[in-house]
């Protein structure tokens, strides 16, 4: 499948053990199978078809919002491939369309079903977003997990992975169903856990259409109409901003993790989450800086260190850990796996780093033998600092002075713009180096 990303957009898992697995059906049970199910052949082919059928998009009939959220990229990702383009190109991401937008419950309904539309190479600079084919991915109501659906003028496509191998079955108009394997990952290789992401998922959402950031350059045609739908305040009283995106989609992580992926995942896979990272978020500075560019937040908690006021745009996509990886991290706590104690000494084995710390990762195996809470909190014991053993001790002393060598630490690092720029500039090489393929959704154009 190219891409079904949230362009920076949905990022995807490391090893996913499904606790019974079998042959996948062209429909999962999800919306896809509501409206398709008992005829494959009015799969759409083009998305203003797709539109109507499922009431999404433009025939979303919400007043405040038609769900279409908007980013613009010096590249698109198309037919699996990361193109450069000579000037900033759109992505529209359609969310399912909430008729209840007041009530907490109906995001569920947004994030059932989203789909992407990404820029075609091929079509005029003014009207570039895609027609066809159309990519979908939709929340299975039985397993919890992700269903990815491409519609076009054959039919329907289901990716789906088994083991690991990628598979997609094909359900052609006249009723056919045929099953081919894949040589590449195809939606997995940007869904790597099989959810969603959005990879500047917090303010100031870099690119998208937001409160910090207008619509888009000026375009024409069917993308026009798209576009405009991202924020038309000043006329239609309605918008589609990235705030409102990333509530939707911190909720389909925290669904899709304790539904779906938690469930039915090993938890000796699950713990890559919390000792090392499995995904990548990305923060910007605007008012304020990341705390990530020189502390591990996690670590930080209590000890008074909020993220500094921004003097100039440094930095700009900073790898951090991730909403998926906090999620499933969340995740073994609330079932027992883990206690917060044993989650605080991990974080303190590494203050420095929430992401690509060598010293952190080097336990998961010994932590992979016996995953229980106490096995863990013997194998951290003896990598952690003393406040950590403190914890594991269940006891806070040290805590003041831990806390006061922190911020004092911290402070220092703030004021030493070389030592800022060196360490922006290495985890982005160790972004690439842990994606390093055009098939993750890296923020395109700047790294």
């Amino acid at each position: 499948m190219r891409h079904v990303a949230l362009a920076l957009a949905f990022l995807g898992c490391s090893a996913r053990e499904e606790l019974a697995p079998r042959a996948a059906p062209l429909f999962g049970d999800d919306r896809v199978a509501d409206v398709l199910g008992r005829d494959p052949a009015r799969a759409p082919r083009t998305f203003a078809e797709h539109e109507a059928l499922f009431g999404v998009g433009r025939a979303c009939p919400r007043a405040d919002s038609r769900e279409i959220f908007v980013i613009e990229e010096r590249a698109t990702r198309f037919a699996e491939v990361t193109i450069p383009t000579a000037a900033p190109v759109p992505r529209a991401i359609v969310t399912g369309c909430n008729p209840k937008p007041e009530s907490l419950d109906g995001v569920a309904v947004s994030f059932g079903l989203m789909t992407v539309m990404p820029t075609d190479p091929a079509r005029p600079a003014a009207d570039p977003l895609a027609r066809a084919p159309i990519e979908v991915m939709a929340l299975d109501r039985r397993t919890g997990l992700y269903n990815f659906y491409v519609f076009d003028d054959g039919g329907v496509q289901r990716i789906v992975r088994e083991g690991s191998a990628v598979k997609t079955i094909v359900g052609a108009r006249d009723g056919a169903t045929t099953t081919r394997s894949e040589p590449t990952a195809r939606c997995f290789g940007c869904h790597v856990h099989g959810g969603p992401l959005m990879a500047t998922l917090a303010d100031p959402w870099t690119s998208w259409v937001s409160t910090r950031d207008e619509v888009p350059g000026a375009y024409s045609g069917e993308t026009a109409s798209i576009v405009s739908e991202s924020n038309q305040l000043a006329t239609t009283k309605r918008a589609a901003l990235a705030n409102a995106l990333e509530g939707v989609m911190r909720n389909a992580i925290r669904a899709f993790v304790v539904d779906g992926l938690g469930p039915r995942t090993d938890v000796r896979a699950l713990l890559a989450s919390v000792f090392c990272q499995t995904e990548l978020q990305w923060a910007s500075a605007f008012d304020t800086v990341p705390l990530q560019l020189v502390v591990d937040p996690a670590a930080a908690v209590g000890s008074g260190i909020t993220r500094p006021i921004a003097r100039d745009d440094f930095p700009q996509l900073l790898p951090i850990r991730s909403e998926i990886d906090l999620r499933i991290e969340e995740y073994l706590v609330s079932r027992g796996v883990l206690s917060l104690s044993t989650v605080r000494a991990i974080r303190l084995v590494d203050d420095r780093n929430d992401i690509f710390s060598d010293k952190r990762c080097a336990l998961l195996p010994a932590a992979r033998e016996n995953p229980t809470d106490a096995h863990i909190r013997t194998v951290v014991r003896a990598a952690t600092n003393d406040y950590g053993r403190a914890l594991l001790d269940g006891h806070e002393e040290g805590r003041d002075a831990y806390f006061s060598a922190l911020r004092a630490r911290v402070d220092a690092e703030l004021a030493d713009r070389a030592l800022l720029e060196r360490r922006l500039l290495e985890r982005r090489a160790r972004a690439r180096a842990m994606f390093p393929t055009a098939a993750h959704p890296l923020p395109i154009g700047a790294l």
